[in-house]
């Protein structure tokens, strides 16, 4: 089942920007499980388990004696109580990843989503695009994580409103020239006829011409989308997805979870929305939302000016 989703038009510019740290969680109930703890569930499971990475207490841990990858995933999950997928290396998924992977990693105080990405990148093969590993959420809400080559096979069709990207300006080329001498000759008599020249209308675009041009513009979006964002995964980057397509102010992406977020993130982390998680009290941000009733203008002056019909002097 395909949705349509309007497309941000900030993250395209930006670089078709990754995954923003925010909040923003709606709990629905809370849930007993078995050993005693209570844990936050709400009717999306996909952003209760990432919200458990993004906002999770703060990691500090050494592996330095190549921890195996399942231990360092277990504990992950055990620290965040996200659920995680791994697709692990057997008969029927020989890409899939090996158990006993080894990690080395010195953490100290970064929060369980950069670690988890950490570990990723030290099991996957960066020389090989379609063995690189990460992650993506699952229909049911849980982090699956694998191979990009495996990981493609869970795809699902995207539609993105693009009318605001395809907008253009009205740019007039024939605009009317104005004739000064018969403007200033006019005085306080009557009409002296037109005070413009060149007065020959632009011919409008025809709806067939308008539409060539919107399918112009779509192109080049898509372009800019295959790559910038995972370009080695479609197919004119020699991958397995097939290249977005353009239909009538939409554009259609038929990819996997992780290539959805690379083009538009998630609807549920709203970036309006954004908290500090726990141990990143240091940093700071602006705000945009300023007090302007104390602001004063300076170096603007009022001058006299001369009014071009009836020779007077306009007041200040």
């Amino acid at each position: 089942m395909s949705t349509v989703r309007p497309f941000n038009r900030s993250m395209l510019i930006l670089g078709l920007a990754s995954l923003a740290v925010c909040a923003g969680t709606v709990v629905a109930q809370s849930a007993q499980p078995a050993g005693g703890e209570m844990r936050r569930v709400s009717d999306n499971p996909g952003r209760d388990n990432v919200m458990r990475l993004l906002t999770g207490k703060p990691i500090t841990i050494e592996l330095n004696e190549g921890t195996p990858l399942s231990s360092v995933l277990e504990y992950i999950e055990r620290e965040t109580k996200a659920e995680f997928e791994p697709i692990w290396r057997s008969d029927k998924q020989p890409d899939g990843m090996a158990k006993d992977a080894p990690v080395s990693l010195n953490a100290k105080e970064i929060d369980p989503m950069t670690f988890l990405t950490k570990v990723l990148a030290q099991v996957g093969d960066p020389a090989d695009p379609y063995l690189v590993v990460t992650w993506q959420l699952t229909p049911n809400g849980r982090i699956q994580i694998g191979p990009k080559a495996i990981l493609n096979t869970f795809r699902r069709v995207e539609l993105y409103d693009i009318n605001q990207l395809l907008f253009e300006t009205p740019f007039f080329t024939q605009a009317p020239e104005i004739d000064l001498d018969r403007v200033l000759q006019g005085g306080d008599g009557g009409s002296q006829g037109s005070p413009f020249r060149n007065t020959g209308n632009q011919q409008p675009r025809t709806p067939e011409q308008f539409e060539e041009d919107r399918r112009e513009r779509a192109t080049e979006i898509i372009g800019i989308i295959t790559q910038h964002a995972e370009d080695k995964q479609w197919t004119s980057g020699g991958g397995p997805l097939p290249d977005p397509r353009y239909y009538e102010g939409h554009i259609i992406v038929d990819a996997p979870d992780y290539v959805h977020r690379a083009l538009d993130g998630y609807s549920w982390l709203p970036s309006s929305q954004r908290t500090i998680p726990a141990g990143r009290a240091t940093q700071r941000f602006v705000s945009m939302n300023l007090d302007t009733s104390n602001t004063i203008l300076t170096g603007i002056t009022q001058i006299p000016v001369t009014a071009i019909a009836g020779g007077g002097t306009a007041g200040n």
